[in-house]
């Protein structure tokens, strides 16, 4: 009886433990997020940020594991963080991290190339699909047309608009290539079944300098002209 009793209770603790293990990982996703506001940061430690070794090789991105995700949460205030991004119409804010690691996917948006520069070219941006709302780009399916992005790096804000969103085949690698003249963003994840690709890309807009940037635009990026730790 005893031995059954005891089986009952480890049988127990093990499925509260698998109950619990999605609200958990929900739960310190987040905090990664809330531990690298952006105006936590000085552009000299963006600079050293960019320079930080990191790998790009999008091939090796996996969906989201409990690993992953406490690493990251255990290196949250060590992460390679080199911008912001907002996405108003999502509710959405996100440190932008330098390279495709892991734990830089599942505490916001990576790069997906090691020259790639703000406003220029083709700016590419990768985060997981966690099929949970306000979750990394779990909700980048649900943009529009016309939805404005902002990129900043605390020396500039860029202001993007959206033109298309779409799925497309994991091969269609031409979504992150440079078209002549044009300076565009293209933000990417998974679709649910992990399948195929969501895409949504835009133009460039307009780049307002941080120093000179309105009171409603910084709102937008919750931050607060004088506590921006800017550069000399």
């Amino acid at each position: 009886m005893k031995k059954r009793k005891h089986l009952s209770l480890i049988l127990i603790f093990i499925g509260m433990v698998f109950l619990l293990k999605n609200p958990i990982q929900t739960h310190l996703i987040k905090q990664v997020a809330v531990a690298n506001p952006i105006d936590i940061y000085t552009t000299e430690i963006f600079e050293e940020n960019k320079q930080r070794s990191a790998q790009f090789d999008f091939d090796q991105t996996r969906p989201v594991t409990w690993e992953s995700v406490v690493e990251s949460h255990q290196k949250r205030t060590d992460l390679p963080v080199i911008g912001g991004l907002t996405i108003p119409s999502l509710k959405l804010q996100l440190p932008i991290l330098n390279g495709l690691a892991e734990e830089n996917l599942v505490a916001g948006a990576g790069t997906m190339t090691p020259t790639q520069e703000l406003g220029q070219a083709n700016y590419s941006l990768v985060s997981h699909n966690y099929a949970k709302t306000g979750i990394l780009f779990s909700d980048l399916q649900y943009m529009s047309a016309g939805d404005l992005v902002y990129l900043t790096d605390l020396k500039d804000i860029y202001i993007y608009q959206v033109d298309t969103v779409e799925m497309v085949s994991p091969d269609r690698v031409d979504v992150i290539a440079e078209v002549p003249g044009e300076k565009l963003l293209t933000l990417i994840t998974c679709s649910d079944d992990i399948l195929n690709r969501w895409v949504s890309q835009g133009h460039l807009k307009e780049v307002v300098s941080f120093e000179n940037a309105s009171d409603d635009l910084l709102d937008i990026l919750d931050v607060e002209k004088a506590a921006a730790p800017l550069s000399e």
